[in-house]
């Protein structure tokens, strides 16, 4: 099952290497990580195991008369040594261009296509039975940014995307290949209005979003709207300290029904040196996920995340961190909180080269009708640029 996508994978790295030879500007990076962790399944029946990832990527620039033309081919595989039919395999290809029409004018566009071929099981009381997926994903976009005078910007942005779901295949093929993930198609489109005096920034932006599902099974097509409106800021301090908040109404409709409701969001985010080399760094944020495929209609997400970080002077750094999360899942009528501590600390061992050490412990619970699941992961890599 792991051919195809693992042929990908080398074949998109070799391809930017050969374009590496030609390019003005290359970056080429390789991480290699060995982790242990106490739920390899994600399940309340937790089942130690070890697993190996390897990631790749390169990176190509190319400088023209009005911009730069960045490509990228990147690939991950990650196997583990007993339960494999959690391995994954993924690979793609994008490009990003960057045009300065005028002074005043500047146009970024990009596009990608990645191929992911991801290994799940189903709990069948006592048997597991493996399942594996492949999907494909487009995605377009186009951005582009106006100086209407010196200290005001206008951002416009346009995106979209298809996902390709193809049947999912059985271990063993004891059922025929089945599809079990609708295509989704998505379209979005923002603006930003942003004025800077000094060290504050401060506008208003509004967004919005259209999904669409095609029918599969009982579930019919489904087309979903959310929309935001929001006032947003922010502020630099003389000592490096930053804070920038967002705040405003995220709303959602389900068309062709009643089904509809407006929230309140937001997003605050705020980092700031601390003396003798430490660092402290938050966020919070509510709002609808519009990325997740969690729930065929929608996901209501709040998050808080805190870090503290040391640099001691020495080309050796430290993290710790928490998160609390709560999901609500707006079809399905589930919510699921998580929360979770880390701590890491990373090496660098020369320029282009480091070393991190991770140790992360996390607790899920799905409610109404799921136990507690908990999982403690330790993580190694090795990261290298060339």
């Amino acid at each position: 099952m792991h051919v195809l996508p693992l042929t990908l994978f080398a074949l998109l790295l070799s391809a930017g290497a050969a374009l590496a030879q030609a390019a003005e500007d290359t970056t080429t990076s390789i991480t290699l990580s060995r982790h242990h962790t106490t739920n390899a399944l994600d399940a309340p029946l937790a089942l130690e195991d070890w697993y190996t990832t390897l990631r790749g990527s390169v990176e190509t620039s190319l400088s023209h008369e009005i911009g730069t033309t960045t490509i990228t081919a990147d690939g991950q595989f990650l196997r583990y040594d007993t339960y494999d039919i959690e391995n994954d395999v993924a690979a793609g290809i994008g490009a990003e261009t960057t045009m300065a029409i005028s002074e005043r004018v500047e146009l970024r566009g990009t596009f990608s296509l990645n191929v992911v071929d991801e290994g799940d099981e189903l709990d069948l009381g006592d048997v597991l039975l493996g399942i594996r997926t492949r999907k494909t994903i487009f995605a377009a976009g186009l951005q582009g940014g106006f100086r209407l005078s010196p200290d005001t910007i206008l951002a416009l942005e346009g995106a979209l995307s298809r996902e390709l779901p193809g049947k999912t295949r059985f271990e063993q093929d004891v059922i025929a290949p089945t599809r079990l993930d609708p295509v989704r198609d998505r379209l979005r489109i923002g603006a930003a209005l942003t004025q800077t005096s000094g060290r504050f920034t401060y506008g208003v932006l509004g967004a919005s979003g259209l999904m669409r599902s095609d029918p599969l099974g009982l579930l019919p097509e489904l087309m979903v709207l959310d929309y935001k409106l929001a006032l947003q800021g922010g502020v630099t301090f003389e000592n490096g300290a930053r804070v920038a908040a967002s705040v405003g109404m995220h709303g959602l409709r389900l068309l062709d029904s009643e089904i509809g409701e407006l929230r309140a969001s937001y997003e605050i985010a705020a980092e700031t040196p601390l003396p003798a080399g430490f660092s402290l760094r938050g966020i919070v944020s509510a709002g609808y996920d519009a990325k997740s495929n969690d729930d065929p209609v929608a996901t209501w997400a709040r998050r808080l995340e805190v870090e503290a970080g040391y640099k001691p002077g020495l080309p050796v750094s430290f993290g710790l961190g928490l998160y609390l999360e709560e999901r609500e899942n707006i079809g399905l009528e589930t919510n699921e909180s998580a929360r979770g501590v880390y701590t890491e600390a990373v090496w660098q061992a020369r320029e282009d080269m480091s070393l991190t050490f991770r140790v992360d412990a996390s607790r899920k619970r799905l409610e109404p009708m799921g136990p507690e699941r908990k999982a403690v992961d330790i993580h190694l890599a090795l990261n290298a640029k060339l």
